[in-house]
C-alpha cells in the first residue's frame, strides 16, 4: 500500500502538493530541467492543446488510482509527507502566473502564518486534477461534436471547497489582478464567499505586496488614489 493511501484513505481526490515539493522538486527539478524558468507561465508548461509539457510527463506512464487507467494526476505521483498529504489550501488562480510568483506566493503565506511548508498542502488544479482525463475529454468533444463534458469542473471545484474549507485566491498585479479578468476565477472566489464555513484569504506574490505598500503610503495621496482606481478596475 502507497503512502497515500495508508494516510489518506480514499480521500485521494482531496491531496495536495506540499509547498515545500512545490519549490524543491517542481520547480527547482522538474520545471528547470525541462528548459522553463522561474518565469514560466503554466499555460507553458503544459499546453493542453498541444506538446505533453512537465506535468503530464510525470505522470504518463503510472496508472490512476481513481479510474484505474494509464495517465494519472501529478499528485498521484507524490510519495511521503514532505511532498504530498490531505489539502489543507486550495488555489484559486490563473494559468497566465508564472510558476515562481505561484511558488513565492505561497512560501510567502506559510512564513505569515507560522506555516510548515513541508506540511501545508495546496490543491491546484494544475496538478491535482487529471490532466491526461481533460485532455482525452477535449479530443473526444472535438471527434463527437458534443457540447456537454463528462468532465465536470463545476462540481469537482464545489466538492473540494466543501471539503478543503479554505482558498487562497492570488491576486497580481495588485492594481490590477489578472485574476478578476477570468470568468473562472470569479466564479471561484464567488462560490468560496458562499460556502459555509469556507475561508477566503487574498495572496499575492511579496513584491506585490510591497508595492501595494508602498502606494498606499505614497505622497500627496497618491497612494489612496491609485487604492480606489484599482478597486474602480
Amino acid at each position: 500500500m502507497s503512502l497515500k493511501r495508508a494516510h489518506c484513505g480514499d480521500n485521494l481526490d482531496s491531496l495536495g502538493v506540499s509547498v515545500h515539493h512545490l519549490k524543491d522538486v517542481f520547480l527547482n527539478k522538474h520545471v528547470l530541467e525541462a528548459g522553463g524558468t522561474y518565469k514560466s507561465k503554466i499555460k507553458d508548461l503544459e499546453d493542453l492543446e498541444g506538446f505533453q509539457g512537465v506535468i503530464r510527463k510525470q505522470g504518463c506512464n503510472s496508472i490512476c488510482p481513481i479510474d484505474g487507467k494509464v495517465g494519472a494526476a501529478y499528485v498521484h505521483t507524490l510519495e511521503g509527507n514532505d511532498h504530498v498529504g490531505l489539502a489543507n489550501f486550495m488555489l484559486s488562480y490563473t494559468w497566465e502566473y508564472t510558476v515562481g510568483n505561484i511558488i513565492d506566493t505561497l512560501i510567502d503565506h506559510c512564513h505569515s502564518n507560522g506555516l510548515d511548508t513541508k506540511r501545508t498542502y495546496i490543491w491546484i488544479c494544475c496538478l491535482c486534477v487529471n490532466q491526461h482525463r481533460v485532455v482525452e475529454q477535449s479530443e473526444r468533444r472535438q471527434t463527437s461534436g458534443m457540447l456537454c463534458s463528462d468532465f465536470d469542473f463545476f462540481s469537482i471545484f464545489r466538492q473540494r471547497v466543501q471539503t478543503i474549507g479554505h482558498v487562497l485566491c492570488m491576486m497580481e498585479p495588485w492594481n490590477n489582478p489578472t485574476y478578476l479578468t477570468r470568468v473562472w476565477c470569479v466564479f471561484e472566489i464567488y462560490t468560496a464567499s458562499e460556502t459555509e464555513s469556507c475561508y477566503v484569504t487574498i495572496v499575492m506574490p511579496p513584491e506585490q505586496k510591497r508595492l501595494l505598500q508602498e502606494d498606499i503610503v505614497g505622497e500627496d495621496g497618491a497612494g489612496i488614489d491609485a487604492l480606489y482606481e484599482a478597486l474602480g478596475n
